[in-house]
């Protein structure tokens, strides 16, 4: 139109009126950016702290069966129980053996043969040293019996001794220190929640905000087309009749564009935090 019109044509162009749109645009697609960022970081801590808050999707009673189990109950049913309580049969059982070995050659020391064979040992009839050898033998048997019942006593008692000491290191708070990892866990679980959930909430505000300003600035344009079209068409339609210059030229009463509010930025031009 101005190349049409020449010097006629005096309204002043869009750039000069638009300036503060462009600005505000400008601002509003920073802000947008910025937020698309957040929500990236938002997303990716999501992803990251999802197995810590998994305990927080359990029922009470879910959460119950995955509690560590309290020191007695633990106690009770440690491996360490069954094998001191075998164990202490197994000894047990040894030491009613040893008894009766001990009784068995207790037996043979006071048996008639013994009596019978001094005797003759006496009257000359059996020599010393031959009676001596045969009941020594006797005795060396059970002798043998009880060293190898022995060995086997030593080694029972040390496997009770190593059991005792797995048995005692569950006694000595293993399952506590379980507890509190297990609690400390949901604890953390809830405070990344909340936390991430306060973001999310923040963005929700942002956003819903942000649409108003920007159906507001739509709203703006619009209007600021609309204007500038009726102020175009009403300069033409006034120089194609030879009237007076036109609304906007030097000594007019202006332009009928009355520019109206324009939105600020949401959060005061900042991203949600």
């Amino acid at each position: 139109m101005r190349a049409t019109h020449g010097t006629s044509w005096q309204r002043l162009p869009s750039s000069a009126l638009n300036g503060e749109i462009k600005t505000r645009i400008d601002s509003y697609k920073s802000n947008l950016d910025k937020a698309v960022e957040t929500d990236s970081t938002v997303e990716s801590n999501m992803v990251t702290i999802k197995p810590k808050i998994a305990y927080l999707q359990l029922s009470r009673n879910e959460l119950t069966q995955k509690m560590p189990k309290s020191q007695e109950s633990e106690a009770a049913s440690s491996p360490a129980v069954t094998n001191i309580q075998q164990t202490i049969e197994q000894l047990n059982e040894l030491k009613r053996e040893r008894q009766t070995t001990i009784n068995h050659m207790t037996a043979g020391l006071e048996s008639a043969d013994l009596r019978k064979d001094l005797m003759s040992v006496h009257s000359g009839t059996k020599s010393k040293d031959s009676v001596f050898e045969t009941h020594l033998q006797g005795i060396n048997g059970y002798s043998k019996v009880i060293e190898d019942q022995q060995i086997k006593s030593s080694e029972l008692l040390s496997v009770i001794d190593t059991n005792m000491m797995s048995f005692n290191q569950t006694l000595a708070g293993s399952s506590d220190t379980s507890k509190i990892e297990f609690f400390k866990s949901i604890d953390e679980g809830l405070k990344l929640y909340y936390e991430n959930m306060n973001l999310l909430s923040n963005g929700s505000k942002f956003y819903k905000q942000m649409h108003t300003y920007l159906t507001s600035l739509h709203l703006y344009v619009n209007d600021f087309v609309a204007s500038r079209t009726v102020e175009k068409d009403q300069i033409i339609e006034q120089l194609n009749a030879g009237a007076g210059p036109p609304p906007g030229a030097p000594g007019s009463t202006g332009s009928p564009y009355n520019p109206s509010f324009i939105p600020q930025n949401p959060y005061g031009g900042g991203h949600y935090q």
